[in-house]
């Protein structure tokens, strides 16, 4: 029993967080530059770095219509999925989902307060509301779902908060990525999030200080 706990507890300490290792000051992550770095230069990088799983790489994969091209790969040690994103052949779109061991107070520590919070309705798999902390200049993004909270904590907006999507993107095309519906997990138009970007206010009643999308797509 003693080793079996022993050899479990190893296994957790062997999950890291999402910017462990990172050899550059965030919006950079691990010399990758979004709006700067390609797609080749992409290849080259994540194929050196020994957190990523290297046979779970794919370059060229389909990708959202805004964008021309896509490639994703994960962490070995953790349930972390990373996607690329291109317009030509350079990156502008980074993402990073799953298990990312941060919460909402740690980001704002690593950024500062953020610029916006955008809420908006979810309804699949169940109903619940995506929260979006955005740093248009910074060009990052960092969300939760409230439905992946207990009814009592989903009320609120809090720095315990654990966070499962951070975006980096190309501060140079904001403008379009709202327009495209980048932004609210795709269930608003760019229209109904420039409408509904509230500026940031602090942790409280979630809904009172951030009041979510009236319509939806």
């Amino acid at each position: 029993m003693l080793l079996m706990f022993l050899i479990q507890g190893c296994h957790v300490n062997e999950k890291v967080f999402w910017n462990v290792g990172n050899n550059c000051e965030l919006p950079c992550w691990n010399d990758v530059v979004v709006g700067k770095t390609t797609k080749s230069e992409l290849s080259q990088i994540i194929s050196k770095l020994p957190i990523i799983d290297q046979d779970k790489i794919f370059i060229d994969g389909d990708s959202w219509e805004f964008f021309s091209g896509r490639s994703y790969y994960s962490f070995k040690r953790a349930d972390i999925n990373c996607e690329t994103y291109y317009l030509g052949e350079t990156i502008v779109n980074l993402t990073f989902s799953g298990e990312l061991r941060t919460t909402f107070g740690n980001m704002v520590d690593l950024l500062g307060e953020p610029d916006y919070i955008l809420t908006g309705l979810t309804v699949l798999p169940t109903v619940g509301y995506s929260v979006t902390a955005i740093y248009p200049a910074l060009g990052i993004e960092y969300s939760y779902n409230t439905r992946i909270l207990s009814k009592r904590t989903s009320k609120d907006i809090g720095p315990d908060i654990p966070i499962d999507f951070i975006s980096i993107f190309d501060p140079e095309i904001y403008n379009d990525l709202i327009e495209a519906s980048l932004f609210g997990q795709g269930s608003l138009t760019g229209e109904q999030i420039w409408e509904s970007l509230r500026p940031w206010d602090g942790y409280g009643v979630l809904l009172e200080k951030y009041p979510a999308a009236k319509k939806q797509r």
